[in-house]
């Protein structure tokens, strides 16, 4: 068994793990696509929030007061 302090690390090492791998593959892909964001799959930030925005905005409206 392990003690809350040593699962907590654990946890965090398994993310930070995680984290690393998602980010070499990403950087892989835009090498790959020239240094070309759009071209490696990559969203534009402001269409991400303007969708983010607008969902937010209706789940807003969809809730009774």
């Amino acid at each position: 068994m392990l003690n809350i302090q040593a699962w907590e690390a654990l946890i965090k090492w398994i993310e930070d793990a995680t984290d690393s791998k998602i980010a070499l593959q990403a950087l892989s892909e835009l090498r790959e696509a020239g240094g070309r964001p759009q071209q490696a799959g990559w969203l534009d930030w402001n269409d991400i929030r303007k969708e983010w925005s607008d969902e937010e905005e209706a789940e807003t409206e969809a809730v009774p007061v």
